[in-house]
């Protein structure tokens, strides 16, 4: 009786796993990654989208090429806008999500896992528009994919998953 007495005295009072730690840190800071992203687009996106234009027009100043051209920056800059929003969201619920899989509970380390992967997707299209995204969102999209990569397997690891197991 005293065995079982002592076993589930050690795993009640068991420390939270450094790789849980590691893993909601780098989830986290994939988060705050992904809003630095956005806020590249959200500044210089405009920007990038006319610099692109005018390389691709062999040098010209796209800036001064007349209204239809204007639509069309307006245009891209609207779908590249709208996908730094979708990226805050991803972010801000990633964020929580991170918060609550301190714990470590199966299911909000499963919810957290999702969500990295769904950022690992996102970055995957980003990359599609590489040549026209300001040089900051490309290296903060970089970083949290890295990030997003490194913490998927902390999360499940067998120190986490009987710390998650534990009364």
């Amino acid at each position: 009786m005293s065995t079982f007495h002592n076993n589930w005295q050690s795993t009640s009072s068991m420390t939270r796993p450094s790789a849980l730690a590691a893993a909601v840190g780098a989830s986290a800071i994939a988060a705050l990654f992904n809003i630095a992203s956005a806020i590249g687009v959200f500044v210089n996106g405009r920007a990038a989208i006319t610099e692109f234009l005018g390389e691709e027009l062999g040098g010209v100043d796209a800036s001064n090429l007349g209204s239809t051209t204007s639509a069309a920056i307006d245009e891209a800059y609207g779908a590249l806008a709208m996908k730094g929003w979708v990226g805050i969201f991803s972010a801000v619920i990633t964020l929580i999500l991170a918060i609550a899989a301190l714990k470590g509970r199966t299911v909000m380390r499963i919810l957290l896992a999702m969500f990295l992967l769904g950022n690992l997707c996102s970055a995957g299209l980003l990359g599609v528009e590489a040549d026209v995204l300001p040089d900051l969102s490309l290296v903060a999209a970089f970083a949290a994919l890295v990030l997003s990569l490194a913490s998927i397997p902390l999360l499940f690891l067998p120190t986490v998953n009987r710390y998650a197991k534990r009364p």
